[in-house]
């Protein structure tokens, strides 16, 4: 992990844990610059949840148009998504959740 601020030094460590609307999140500390900092989630700012999203992609994966993922959105969570919205979903997070499987 390189430090955000100095965009160079691996002399990263960590130094505890912070409380955050995503859940605990690590913190870490550049012995270089001097400054602590938590990475960045791409779910910050969402107005769905994670667990949404992560449908949304799932299902758009395994072939289903945009149209029936919006309807299975509907049955499981009872959430109104646009096609559109599932479309950019996808091409900003499914780098996210394939790299986890």
């Amino acid at each position: 992990m390189k430090c955000p601020y100095c965009k160079r030094s691996k002399k990263v460590s960590k130094t505890g844990k912070r409380d955050t609307k995503l859940g605990k999140q690590q913190r870490y500390y550049c012995s270089d610059c001097k400054k602590s900092f938590i990475p960045r989630s791409p779910f910050i700012k969402r107005q769905y949840s994670k667990k949404v999203i992560k449908d949304a992609v799932d299902i758009y994966r395994t072939g289903e148009s945009l149209s029936q993922t919006k309807k299975t959105l509907w049955k499981l969570d009872h959430v109104r998504v646009a096609r559109y919205t599932i479309s950019r979903w996808f091409k900003k997070f499914f780098w996210v959740f394939r790299r986890k499987r």
